[in-house]
């Protein structure tokens, strides 16, 4: 057996077939070089899966060694790795989160993304993780299936939207294979281009289809029928029929299983406030959706879908269905009159590979400019920026083709800002475009980790209570209890009358690190049923080894840090995570203004946000001044080997 942390380091893309211990037998990582066409293999300690768990841990992990410092995103040395998580593959209830970790060209950071679907897939092939690097010479599929590996043709379907790609790649090679591709957004190298995973769950805001793109690599196909081994069948069972139990019985779960989390926005059907028959009704509101529902869509061994089928009545595509979360009512702020126009656009947005947030946030920044005078018509080569459907639609059209000026608006506001050299004053970085969710009207742990996530363009990663208003103090108390946190923690985030986001977030992270690590889902009616006294013993009953709560968070935090890490290897420190000014600038909605307060609406000032910021950096370890995990934090972590 070769020790990884010895050989691993020195490897090329033609060493490439990995193994790892779980769930009582080994499984195997695979790591295709595209350029050369070659898979080989190694294996790997046993303690590696103990000390970064799987799927997001491990594919962390592997970055380390085949994304070396100060790689173009863009170029065949940056790898594409695909984890599936430790639960992957199993019974265990919403584990089937896939997991991809690559440098995104948005960003320039190395991070890791996830589709709902696809990782269930790869661990029944075997392959618990696929490293996927170099450049193909002309555009082709990587076939999975179990232990074999095939580099397929795939010019017949390059130019081909994702949607029609996934479609005849199953007629060709069979409709039980998952489907990862990208359309000709991420062809054409769009840097907020995706993949989409089975034409339903999004990977890799930020880029992720370029680098597929990059690489000539059109599609993943995947098929697995090794199943999944575990230590203990009888324990493991009784574990997930009690949480499937839980969560079918969860009050709001029919109304999720409708419109997920939209839940949020509408409140549950049984509270909402029917309209009387004969008022209009709000174009976008509930029951215009349910008028459209045609069913729900549910990723593998989910109790509690998220995803909905939706009738697209008019358009190119009228009469298909749009599969997704949501319905893209982003587009009403620029005159997009109804739910069906804001389907039709998301729909193109899926079909394309282009991010639906992504595309909304550079129509809105360059239209600002446009309508201040600070860029010309003639700086946009003669694109309308209309509002309204039809402009919004071709605006779209020329940037998923890159034409025109479409070729800078693939880009992001980044492209725009480096392109036009115009509107650098009017941004303030990737942070800003990570807050989707405006602080100055909510004030949660997502607003703390929207400035310091590596990833820098996500904030998904602190979920709990601070998500919905109203919740006292001592709510937030037993939540943290439930984690398993000592009291001493407990006590310095939560006080009789107020709570500490930041201190929050750092758990919540490392909690958020442990499920991604296993593969579990954190759409709110599974997180609510995990914890991570239930994780442990799922640990165990999977792989036959005991792991305690606590030494369950020190794993999350010790892949928190290493991707921290590889953060700082490219460059970035403490100045690069500031809090945008305009979020200290009153918001004026209609005839609403917000400003900023915490989540108790205290006022909040500069200095209450850096202290804040101080906080959370005291919390995690890290120096106050630049940002850098202390050599301290870094030993604690049995992480000295790094070299950053």
């Amino acid at each position: 057996m070769v020790n990884f942390f010895i050989s691993l380091s020195n490897l090329s893309f033609n060493l490439l077939l990995l193994h790892i211990f779980a769930y009582g037998r080994i499984e195997d990582i695979m790591i295709v070089d595209l350029s050369n066409r070659t898979v080989k293999r190694e294996e790997l300690d046993e303690s590696f899966s103990r000390r970064f768990l799987g799927g997001m841990g491990i594919n962390t992990r592997l970055a380390y060694d085949f994304i070396p410092k100060g790689t173009d995103p863009l170029s065949p040395e940056n790898s594409l790795i695909m984890g599936a998580g430790l639960l992957g593959g199993t019974l265990a209830p919403s584990s089937s989160k896939l997991m991809g970790t690559t440098k995104f060209p948005y960003t320039g950071r190395i991070a890791t993304a996830f589709a709902g679907s696809g990782g269930d897939a790869l661990a029944h092939t075997g392959n618990s993780h696929v490293v996927i690097g170099g450049e193909a010479s002309e555009p082709v599929v990587v076939k999975i299936q179990d232990d074999k590996v095939s580099f397929c043709p795939a010019r017949h379907v390059w130019g081909k939207d994702i949607f029609e790609t996934t479609d005849q790649l199953r007629s060709e090679h069979g409709h039980d294979f998952n489907v990862i591709a990208i359309g000709p957004a991420g062809e054409k190298l769009s840097k907020i281009s995706f993949a989409l995973v089975n034409k339903m769950s999004t990977l890799g805001e930020g880029g992720l289809g370029a680098v597929m793109g990059s690489k000539k690599l059109k599609a993943i196909l995947i098929k697995g029928e090794k199943g999944k081994q575990v230590a203990d069948i009888e324990g493991f069972m009784r574990e997930t029929d009690a949480l499937f139990r839980e969560m079918k019985t969860l009050s709001y779960r029919n109304d999720w299983i409708k419109i997920g989390p939209l839940i949020s926005a509408w409140g549950r059907s049984d509270r909402r406030k029917k309209k009387l028959s004969g008022e209009s009704m709000d174009p976008f509101g509930p029951e215009v959706y349910e008028g459209i529902w045609q069913g729900a869509l549910a990723c593998p061994s989910c109790p509690v879908a998220c995803k909905s089928k939706l009738l697209l009545e008019s358009g190119e595509k009228a009469g298909s269905q749009s599969l997704g979360t949501g319905f893209g009512h982003y587009w009403a702020r620029f005159n997009v009159d109804n739910m069906q126009q804001a389907l039709e656009l998301r729909d193109f947005c899926n079909r394309q590979g282009i991010e639906e947030r992504g595309a909304v946030a550079v129509l809105d920044f360059v239209m600002k400019l446009r309508e201040e005078g600070v860029l010309s018509p003639a700086d946009t080569e003669g694109l309308e920026l209309r509002k309204g459907f039809s402009g919004v639609k071709e605006f779209l059209r020329c940037l998923c083709q890159r034409e025109g000026f479409g070729d800078v608006l693939a880009d992001g506001i980044c492209g725009v800002i480096s392109r036009t050299g115009k509107g650098a004053d009017r941004y303030e970085g990737i942070r800003e475009e990570a807050s989707y969710h405006d602080p100055r009207r909510h004030f949660m742990t997502r607003t703390v980790t929207a400035i310091v996530n590596p990833r820098g363009l996500s904030s998904i990663a602190s979920l709990g209570p601070s998500w919905l208003p109203g919740h006292p103090p001592a709510n937030f108390s037993r939540y943290l209890e439930k984690l398993g946190l000592k009291q001493e923690i407990v006590e310095r985030i939560c006080s009789k009358t107020n709570v500490n986001m930041a201190i929050m977030a750092r758990y919540a992270e490392d909690w958020y690190t442990v499920q991604s690590c296993l593969g579990l889902c954190v759409r709110q009616p599974v997180s609510q049923c995990y914890t991570p006294a239930i994780a442990s013993r799922l640990y165990k009953f999977a792989t036959g080894k005991d792991i305690s709560v606590e030494e369950l968070f020190e794993a999350g935090d010790r892949v928190w840090n290493l991707w921290k890490l590889l953060t700082v290897r490219d460059g970035y420190t403490r100045k690069d995570d500031n809090f945008p000014e305009k979020f200290y600038q009153p918001l004026v909605v209609g005839k609403e203004t917000f400003l900023l307060k915490d989540y108790y609406g205290n006022p909040l000032t500069k200095g209450d946000m850096e202290k804040l910021l101080d906080d959370y950096h005291r919390e995690r370890g890290w120096n106050l001044e630049d940002g850098l995990p202390s050599p301290e934090k870094i030993s604690s972590l049995a992480l000295d080997w790094v070299k950053f």
